[in-house]
Order: structure tokens, then sequence, then C-alpha cells
């Protein structure tokens, strides 16, 4: 048997929320790695700019072997290396980081829905005796045939499925069934039947 325990709902939305709050983190991780690349790219030029003026200054006759100005050059364009290798290390980063948060946020949000997920028939299971009764109170002989049942939906999504499906049953029961004289008449068989279907076909529920 599989274990398990009862969480109340409450405790569920509250996870919702984080899940949610984890969603907009990753958000903000995917803007600040777009932020970082845009960075990265800026110290490139800044770089090849560089490369260009120190082509050119090292034929000014104040450069020479030793000499403060190659050393200030030299200075600088170890200052820029470092600068573009930490760029590109902190981009990197943030890529590999934004991949894996993305994974988990979204086995996070994935589970946490799971959380909500109820068999159909935790409401369907009524409806059945609430045909019957139905049927009853408009003089109507009716049965209601249910399957699918066992299909797992929001809870959420289930009950505001609620009363939409008893008004669809009452109107079913009172304007698409005949009386027994009418049916009998007809040659239709003495108990209506109204049938409710349940599937998952790809994650998604008809």
């Amino acid at each position: 048997a599989t274990d398990s325990v009862r969480v109340p709902l409450k405790i569920i939305d509250k996870l919702s929320e984080l899940s949610e709050e984890v969603q907009s983190s990753k958000i903000q991780l995917d803007d600040n790695t777009d932020h970082a690349k845009q960075l990265n790219k800026m110290v490139e030029e800044l770089a090849a700019t560089w490369r260009d003026i120190h082509d050119i200054v090292k034929y000014s006759p104040e450069f020479s072997t030793g000499s403060q100005l190659q050393k200030l050059l030299n200075r600088a364009n170890d200052n820029l290396t470092s600068l573009h290798a930490g760029s590109l290390r902190i981009m990197n980063d943030l890529s590999s980081q934004v991949t894996d948060y993305a994974r988990l946020s979204r086995s996070v949000h994935e589970e946490v829905a799971h959380l909500r997920l109820v068999p159909a028939n935790n409401y369907f299971a009524m409806l059945p005796r609430y045909v019957r009764e139905l049927g009853q109170t408009l003089q109507k002989n009716v049965e209601l045939e249910i399957s699918g049942g066992e299909v797992y939906l929001d809870k959420y999504v289930l009950e505001g499925l609620k009363d939409p499906i008893n008004h669809i049953l009452r109107n079913a029961v009172d304007h698409g069934i005949e009386d027994g004289a009418a049916r009998a008449v007809a040659n239709k068989p003495a108990v209506a039947k109204i049938k409710i279907s349940v599937r998952d076909s790809g994650g998604k529920v008809y």
C-alpha cells in the first residue's frame, strides 16, 4: 500500500503561492543572466577597442621597453583580461544556474499541482442519487451512468464544475426526458439513462 497523509488545503494553497514565487525568482534570474551576457559583450568590445589603442600607442616615441607608458599599458591590459575572464565566468555560471533552477522550479510546480488533484468521483459519486431524486420529483424514471470517475482533476476545477453540471443534469431530466407514458408510446426503454464520461488524454481531461 502507498503511504499517505492528509494535508489541509490551506497548506497546499500556501505551497502553490511559494511555487509561484519560485517561478518569479526564476524570471528574475533569467533577467540577470541576460544582463550578464550584455555586460560580457560590452567587455569584449572594450577589449577589442583596447587592442586597437595598444597597437597605436606602441609606436609612440614615449613607448619603449620598461618605460612608464609600457608599464601602464601592460597593467591596464592585465586588468582588462581579468575583467573579461571574470565576466565570462559569471555569465557561464548564471547560465548553468538558470538551467538547474528551471528544472527544479518546474518540478516543484508540477509536484504542488499534483497535491491538488482529487478523483472526479469525489463529486461525481453523489450525482446518481441527485439524478434519481430529480426523476422522482419530476415523475420520470432516470438513471445516471458515470465512467472515468477515477480520473484526477484539480480540486478547484472540480469545485467549479459542480453548479454547471447540476444545472445541465436538471435540464436534461426536466426537458430532455419524457415521462413513462410518453416513452412507452415511443417504444423507448422505461428507464432513461444519462451518461457522463471523463477521460484523461495526454494530460488533458475531457
